[in-house]
């Protein structure tokens, strides 16, 4: 009977079944393979987080991305393979120079086509890459395009940034249009002039600007980010619960996107996601992300660590801080959010110096 009982008893035992990467990559590759994109880019992310330290899955993830159009998200995998596995995944290069061509960086796209070249003469894709650079070779609008004007570009963007991030506005928008008329594919400088328009209480043109921008960049991190932001400076709830709802679903690996979107979910009153991410408060000097999380723990209903990050921020003379915490000492709850718009500072962050990169 006892027998009998534990035989029952073992058929009821719960077996875990672990799906791992390599699961969800076949299953990505059997999408890819019947034209389901965005299943495949699903199941590629899953593969990608489970097995990060497999760069076939990244490659794969980052082909698909380019698919659909995301071109930007697919050259942030592509380069994160190349610092990881650069002698061994040459073929990186080649698919970031296609999607520099269709961001517009031709620059970018030439190189690292060349770069390709160089390191696999006769490698999977060579003939396609050597169609790619006799394009460059042959085309007039190549003509001009060097190095020095690509860190011309890099300078005079980073002077645009500063000057948003300090306040000067009408001059950061007047820059902004000289390079958005030089550079129409820098969806960066696209969605900096945005920015600088709405502040300026150009509503409509700066809409324009960011819906433009995710025409040719679905996706588009900085877009979809001023869109929450300007959607929730107007009230627009059904909007904002749209792109609040998409960025929740968002993890840059570039970390400058990921402080991005960590602050504009903060803004966007995502609390429990803002905290989840805190690693990314570590050592950091960076006032406003360290009162981005001292408003994120207040309002997860841990003080202390609220204090903690919002000392942090004075200490590096932050004033909203210091009232963030008298606020909380006097149990004033509705003065204690997080915005981006009632600053000096603008609401860019992200602008990449280094040439190598496309800009955001």
């Amino acid at each position: 009977m006892k027998e009998e009982q534990d035989k029952k008893e073992s058929s009821k035992t719960i077996i875990p079944f672990y799906r791992s990467g390599d699961y969800f990559f076949h299953r990505g590759l059997q999408a890819f393979h019947n034209k389901h994109l965005n299943r495949a880019a699903r199941l590629f992310e899953r593969a990608v987080k489970l097995t990060a330290s497999e760069p076939v899955f990244k490659i794969q993830f980052a082909a698909v991305l380019t698919e659909l159009g995301e071109y930007t998200r697919s050259n942030e995998l592509l380069h994160s393979v190349l610092k990881q596995y650069e002698a061994n995944q040459s073929v990186c290069y080649f698919f970031i120079a296609n999607n520099e061509v269709y961001l517009g960086h031709f620059y970018q796209a030439e190189k690292h086509v060349r770069i390709y070249l160089e390191l696999e003469p006769n490698g999977q894709f060579a003939e396609e890459a050597q169609e790619l650079l006799e394009l460059f070779e042959d085309e007039p609008f190549l003509e001009g395009e060097n190095e020095a004007d690509s860190e011309q570009f890099l300078d005079e963007h980073e002077r645009a940034w500063l000057m948003l991030r300090n306040g000067s506005i009408e001059e950061a928008a007047l820059l902004l249009e000289e390079i958005v008329e030089k550079h129409p594919g820098s969806w960066a400088a696209q969605t900096h002039l945005a920015e600088a328009l709405f502040r300026l209480g150009k509503e409509e043109a700066a809409f324009a600007h960011c819906y433009a921008v995710l025409e040719q960049d679905e996706g588009n991190l900085l877009a979809v980010c001023n869109l929450a932001l300007f959607y929730l400076e107007l009230g627009h709830a059904n909007q904002i619960n749209h792109f609040r709802n998409m960025l929740k679903q968002v993890m840059p690996i570039d970390i400058d996107h990921l402080i991005r979107i960590t602050e504009v979910l903060c803004a966007l009153g995502v609390y429990e996601q803002v905290v989840a991410r805190r690693l990314i408060a570590t050592g950091t000097n960076d006032q406003d992300l360290l009162r981005c999380f001292g408003v994120a723990f207040y309002h997860v209903g841990d003080e202390r660590k609220a204090i903690h990050y919002l000392n942090q921020a004075v200490s590096l003379g932050d004033v909203r801080a210091e009232q963030l915490i008298i606020d909380i000492h006097q149990g004033n709850t509705d003065n204690v959010y997080f915005t981006l718009f009632d600053k000096k500072t603008g609401l860019s962050r992200t602008v990449d110096s280094t040439p190598e990169s496309p800009l955001r």
